[in-house]
């Protein structure tokens, strides 16, 4: 995965060379807010990290921010510090890297300008150092163990490319935001859905509170009120599972002989004394 470097501050704009020579960048890399990772404390723990961007997902959610935009400066340096914990030197290398190719080059054309920007001198002159890393529009910074970990371009700029370590960093935080997004855009839908299994469940206690005393005195007024509980139930039971089929325009009902199972458990024999068929409005 590549970052791009967006802003040039928190940066030196010279890489110094001994004690008398220093050379100049006209595009520096960023290494702070907004920049490349790079091997640093976070002044943050990794669960505040996790926490913080929790609640981004949420704000960013109530706000109308769209799930796949991820421009947001908050959103994007929770994931530098949260990175950052397992980053290699990415600024010691590019700065130690710039620095030898500049005195090598210093060597090969002694009579160059470098008041001019060191990166177009290097780029201008990339022939000279016969190395892949280095063309005529870009130059590859590599790590300790060999492998590319920041780019400069003069079409895109800076830019890291993440280690697999850090990829993984990333992708954990990133998958926590999208959890955290997702959960809120269902979090109504959810409470909805609680709300509409109580009052199914407290329907069933009634309809079995009910069903007992229908044992005892099986009057007119028993199972009249044994054919009430059993309407509220099922009410209950279809708002329910409308509930769960959100953006279906059809209103669905659910089978008289799933009501009729449901009720059989909690008060055996029951619904042979209640009249069924009974139209239910949801």
């Amino acid at each position: 995965m590549i970052i791009n470097n967006i802003s040039s501050v928190n940066y030196s704009s010279s890489i110094r060379q001994g004690t008398n020579q220093s050379y100049r960048l006209s595009n520096p890399p960023n290494f702070g807010v907004g920049g490349m990772p790079t091997k640093s404390a976070s002044k943050m723990s990794d669960e505040e990290i996790r926490e913080k961007m929790v609640e981004l997902a949420k704000k960013d959610f109530a706000a109308g921010r769209p799930f796949y935009d991820r421009s947001s400066s908050e959103y994007n340096e929770l994931l530098r510090n949260y990175t950052s914990a397992v980053s290699p030197d990415r600024q010691g290398t590019v700065n130690n890297t710039l620095s030898s190719l500049a005195r090598r080059l210093k060597v090969m054309v002694p009579k160059l300008n470098f008041a001019n920007d060191l990166l177009s001198l290097l780029m201008g002159h990339s022939t000279l150092f016969n190395s892949r890393d280095i063309g005529t529009n870009f130059i590859n910074f590599k790590g300790s163990n060999g492998n590319v970990i920041a780019t400069f371009s003069s079409e895109t700029g800076w830019g890291s490319l993440l280690t697999d370590a850090e990829n993984a960093r990333y992708n954990e935080l990133v998958g926590i935001y999208n959890e955290a997004w997702r959960y809120a855009r269902s979090e109504p839908q959810v409470k909805r859905h609680n709300e509409a299994v109580k009052v199914e469940i407290e329907a069933l206690n009634e309809y079995g509170r009910v069903a007992a005393e229908l044992k005892n005195n099986s009057s007119q007024e028993n199972i009249a009120a044994l054919n009430t509980a059993r309407i509220k139930f099922e009410a209950a039971v279809n708002s329910r599972e409308n509930i769960n089929r959100t953006g279906n325009e059809k209103l669905v009902k659910v089978d008289a002989a799933v009501i009729t199972a449901a009720l059989e458990r909690i008060a055996p024999g029951s619904t042979q004394q209640a009249q069924t068929g009974l139209d239910v409005k949801v």
